[in-house]
């Protein structure tokens, strides 16, 4: 089974993203993402059947402090040619919380990017700005956005991610606070 574990928007959120999806494909295409599969991965665990050692390490690292993020900006992760666009922000709490539920699965076995995370949410891969060439354009246009979202979460969920009948699902299979 395939696991990562999120944070889950709620749909006024996902309804504002699929509104700037909209406006960038107006400039850009690429594989943007399905307005249900917006989310907040804040570590991905992988193929595994060892989901009772990832629900522990939730457990362990549950809180009743807010989860709140404040969305301020979209931007990219460049590649040759193309780009990763994402809506991004600050939260100190999900910070806190991704390099504590690290640690737990660390701590469990699991091999889990121990990178410096930075709270996004992606909304296009392998996205092409046709009508901008310079990576100046590119940024500015993108700067020009003006986001400003605050997003309270109400949990840490366990997530499943299969094709099923070549369609990429995803499902909640456990929560915690």
């Amino acid at each position: 089974m395939r696991l990562f574990i999120a944070v889950n928007f709620p749909p006024e959120i996902k309804q504002k993203f699929a509104e700037y999806e909209k406006m960038l494909k107006t400039d850009a295409e690429g594989n943007f993402t399905k307005t249900d599969h917006l989310h907040m991965t804040l570590a991905f665990i992988g193929e595994t059947d060892r989901t009772k050692d990832v629900k522990a390490a939730m457990d362990e690292t549950a809180s009743e402090e807010p989860l709140i993020l404040t969305l301020n900006a979209l931007g990219r992760f460049k590649h040759p040619g193309e780009s990763l666009v994402w809506a991004g922000g600050a939260s100190e709490t999900l910070e806190k919380r991704q390099r504590l539920l690290t640690a737990a699965l660390i701590k469990r076995g699991f091999d889990v990017d121990q990178r410096k995370w930075s709270p996004h949410v992606t909304l296009g891969r392998r996205v092409k700005f046709s009508k901008l060439k310079k990576d100046a354009e590119i940024d500015a246009y993108l700067n020009a956005y003006n986001v400003d979202l605050t997003v309270r979460f109400d949990g840490v969920s366990l997530m499943s991610s299969e094709r099923i009948g070549g369609e990429l699902v995803y499902r909640e299979i456990y929560k915690t606070s």
